[in-house]
């Protein structure tokens, strides 16, 4: 009996294991695909309208492993008309560079950013891109890890924000930069 649940107990662990390896391509609007786990839920379909972010092109969630992204995408020719209506066009230039420095100037983090962001150059599936990693202080017992890739399609700007506990960040770290890469502008 005691070798029948060891067994039994070791087929589980296998399977759970495995579970948190499947994927899904998720493509929106023929814009873009991604690759993201499995575990992720859609949540147009699971959060109140209200939780939701009105901007994101593709949002998923997994409330139980406390795992969120969003997606947004914006056009070059719409960010050039906020840098003009801002009168922002002399602060930020319109390409890469410029859009990264206005999101992480206007980042919406609740809380206070407790580890200077680092950025990093890379390349993603041909397109230019930065990978940005930060943590925010919400509140004294919850602090929050964000993995974000920033991308230049051809006539897009892409915000990839996926974030966690910050305690969950070396469990999740790898599982997020796969995401980021996997981004494909169709």
């Amino acid at each position: 009996m005691k070798k029948i649940s060891i067994i039994i107990i070791s087929i589980l662990f296998v399977i759970s294991c495995k579970s948190g390896n499947k994927t899904k391509v998720i493509t929106v609007n023929n814009k873009y695909s991604v690759e993201l786990p499995a575990f992720l839920d859609d949540a147009t379909k699971v959060l109140d309208k209200d939780e939701l972010n009105e901007d994101a092109s593709l949002q998923y969630v997994n409330t139980w492993k406390e795992f969120d992204i969003v997606i947004i995408d914006e056009t070059k020719s719409e960010f050039q008309e906020s840098l003009e209506t801002n009168n922002l066009t002399k602060v930020y230039a319109n390409n890469l560079n410029g859009y990264s420095r206005s999101f992480l100037d206007f980042f919406p983090v609740q809380g206070k950013i407790i580890q200077k962001p680092e950025i990093k150059d890379t390349i993603i599936n041909n397109l230019p891109a930065k990978l940005i990693s930060l943590k925010s202080q919400y509140d004294e017992d919850m602090s929050i890890y964000f993995s974000i890739g920033i991308i230049q399609g051809k006539n897009t700007y892409y915000q990839i924000v996926i974030w966690t506990l910050a305690g969950y960040e070396y469990k999740y770290k790898n599982k997020m930069k796969k995401i980021i890469y996997s981004f494909k502008e169709l």
